[in-house]
């Protein structure tokens, strides 16, 4: 009895650490797709650290238990936020976390052992591979194993390393290829499986551009130990794409700061890490896939993103002369990094969206829209406040605000029709669920009655047959 006892305790314990574990998943998956949208937001830069932004999500959000979407606490709720929060802590040192692939990735961001950068793709290859967020997906807020296509990780590979060594491009595919399994006809992979492998690719390859810094530096190194600014330059340009002179200047004095007036490999790495410099770098295909080109260099408008990529290019070419006001507007502010910023995105639509760009990371062709329009839109209201004598109440300056709470106006509209529409759709679902759910009712009924009738038929005729016995 004592035996099985302390079996039943075991079970008992070991039940618990799964719910728990289960109800940690998904607000796990959740806060992911919070950290996902909060770096498309900030184009995976000036990002707080993981631990703070995972203690801000659990201080003012939940999973609503009816639509099992992300939403903010009730006002009663507040009350349980310390415990809430303190139970999504504890049940991340359960033991069954360490063997579940999306906890054991959430842990190694959440405690630091992995950077921004490679929770960007991270997070970028989550969304591709899933298709957009993992809330979207019905079972993602129960189902403790999530499954994606063979072949879309495949894809994602081919897409991102095309240049890349094909030995172990294809050594990676044998050892995905490997772990799936056949699900309705289809070859699945566990996503968190196949997350980890192409982080660990992508960190291979962030490993050799770390060992290309280290000899690049180490050749530049003059036998004082001092390197000047201008060979320092030279080695980030060899490294980086696009980094602004003021971010040299900065990843400069503080490696000469950390290293009290050394640069070895250990203190710029360490340095660029401190300052998100692979994560400003990070270049990764778009989301959508950029718009083909027909023989005469013209955008095809094949579906709705090659439309909306065709509408800015057509904009862009017959508003040219006032681009280059509005350039000419932003260099007169004297803020580097907003002329960066403008020369890439105007650098984007000039060459007809045909390019791998940290200037486009993640982004889709509306996304890429509106942020484009709302730079322009703070450069003329800038330029429009500061120009002589214009000041607040100028009619000008007046006309701008207008033009920007209207376009905010407009959105909001247009986004009330759709949370509209949604909830009309999700009416008539509901009631033609109910009146399946009525039609199937009566027909068990009935069947149901016919049963009834014939076992009572079949019990009268074996009592009269028992009585005539």
């Amino acid at each position: 009895r004592s035996t099985q006892s302390r079996s039943s305790a075991a079970s008992d314990v070991y039940k618990r650490q799964v719910m728990g574990l289960r109800e940690t998943v998904i607000l796990m998956r959740a806060i992911f797709d919070s950290r996902f949208n909060d770096l498309l937001l900030n184009r995976f830069a000036r990002i707080s650290h993981f631990p703070d932004f995972v203690h801000g999500w659990l201080s003012n959000f939940c999973i609503d238990e009816t639509s099992r979407k992300i939403r903010s606490f009730k006002a009663t709720e507040f009350n349980l936020v310390e415990e809430r929060r303190a139970r999504f802590l504890f049940n991340l040192g359960n033991p069954l976390a360490r063997k579940h692939w999306e906890a054991q990735a959430f842990l190694d961001f959440f405690n630091g052992t992995m950077g921004n950068d490679e929770m960007a793709f991270y997070l970028h290859a989550r969304f591709i591979l899933l298709k957009g967020l993992h809330l979207d997906h019905s079972s993602s807020t129960f189902a403790m194993m999530q499954f994606v296509n063979t072949d879309d990780v495949f894809k994602f590979l081919d897409s991102h390393y095309p240049s890349g060594d094909w030995t172990s491009a294809e050594s990676v595919k044998s050892k995905l290829a490997s772990n799936s399994i056949k699900l309705k006809g289809r070859s699945v992979l566990d996503l968190g499986l196949s997350l980890k492998i192409l982080l660990e690719l992508y960190r291979l390859e962030k490993t050799k551009k770390c060992a290309q810094i280290q000899i690049a530096l180490r050749s530049r190194i003059p036998h004082t130990g001092v390197l000047s600014f201008d060979d320092f330059k030279q080695m980030v340009d060899g490294a980086f794409a696009d980094v602004a002179e003021t971010d040299k200047m900065v990843l400069y004095r503080e490696c000469l700061s950390v290293g009290e007036g050394i640069i070895s490999p250990r203190v710029f790495l360490t340095v660029a890490n401190e300052n998100s410099l692979f994560l400003k770098t990070l270049a990764l295909n778009p989301i959508e896939p950029p718009p083909s080109l027909n023989s005469g260099l013209k955008l095809q408008r094949t579906g709705l993103n090659s439309a909306v990529f065709g509408k800015i290019d057509e904009f862009f070419w017959k508003n040219e002369r006032n681009f280059d006001l509005l350039s000419k507007n932003a260099e007169a502010i004297g803020l580097e990094e907003l002329k960066h910023i403008l020369a890439s995105q105007e650098r984007v639509i000039r060459k007809k969206f045909q390019m791998k760009s940290s200037a486009v990371i993640g982004l889709n062709a509306f996304e890429f829209c509106m942020k484009f329009a709302l730079i322009a839109q703070k450069v003329q209201l800038y330029s429009a406040l500061v120009n002589g004598n214009a000041i607040i109440g100028d009619e000008q300056v007046l006309q701008i605000v207008d033009y920007q709470f209207g376009n905010v106006g407009l959105g909001l509209r247009n986004l009330k029709l759709v949370e509209d529409r949604e909830k009309q759709m999700m009416i008539e679902r509901s009631y033609k669920a109910r009146k399946l759910q009525l039609w199937l009712r009566k027909k068990m009924n009935k069947w149901y009655q016919l049963i009834r009738t014939i076992l009572d038929l079949a019990e009268k005729r074996r009592r009269r047959i028992s009585a005539e016995s």
